[in-house]
């Protein structure tokens, strides 16, 4: 829990795309009766095989980065049939003070499928400190096979913090192959938290192991 003094709150309910007044109907493009978003297949298409759509209009993902990649995907697809969409990991950023990046599964979601949660907070980090950003953390949320299903991240760095955690999901590289023992990163720097919480997790898998056990007992013997 996180507490911010303000003197103003803005309360962003979402938005809806703007397609009641372009008469899509009269072209053959249905639209989702719920969410006016307009219909379009894994390929971009629309109910009217010659006209696909990309970007806010036809997805509840909304953000100026996925939009223009889904245009670029839609103009491929229409001259080269058949492609779907390369990726649904798709990053989400607020740039407030601090920032706020996530991706994937929400920590509520996360928790009720079972999956870990993980955190590791802007006190433990040398350059936030020295910046006074104290106020964030980075969490994220692993599977049993400690692959990442979803991250949050609120510091001043948060944007460009969950590029590395993209990579990793988008690659299926476990989180635990960002620590030490496997990537060095540059110290002091906001990027050395998500390896000094990717080796956290690590060193907790190796003591929770057989091979931790047994380097216990060989320990407690000497």
């Amino acid at each position: 829990m996180v507490d911010v003094e303000c003197d103003m709150l803005l309360v962003a309910a979402g938005r809806r795309p703007n397609t009641s007044e372009m008469n899509l109907e009269a072209a053959g493009v249905k639209l989702d009766e719920k969410t006016k978003l307009i219909t379009v297949t894994p390929q971009l298409q629309t109910t009217a095989s010659h006209i696909y759509a990309a970007g806010d209009c036809c997805t509840l993902q909304q953000f100026t980065h996925y939009a223009s990649q889904m245009g670029i995907w839609a103009a491929r697809n229409l001259l080269l049939p058949g492609s779907q969409i390369p990726t649904h990991v798709v990053p989400r950023a607020t740039f407030t003070t601090p920032e706020v990046a996530s991706v994937g599964l929400t920590e509520a979601e996360a928790r009720e499928k079972g999956y870990e949660v993980f955190s590791q907070p802007s006190v433990h980090n040398e350059r936030a400190i020295c910046e006074g950003d104290l106020r964030g953390f980075i969490d994220v949320y692993l599977d049993k096979k400690d692959h990442i299903v979803g991250a949050c991240i609120m510091n001043n760095r948060a944007g460009e913090l969950l590029a590395e955690l993209l990579v990793a999901m988008e690659n299926n590289i476990k989180f635990t192959d960002l620590g030490l023992s496997k990537v060095v990163h540059p110290y002091p720097t906001y990027s050395w938290a998500t390896m000094i919480l990717a080796t956290d997790v690590a060193s907790k898998r190796l003591h929770a192991s057989s091979t931790g056990k047994v380097i216990k007992w060989i320990v407690g013997r000497s």
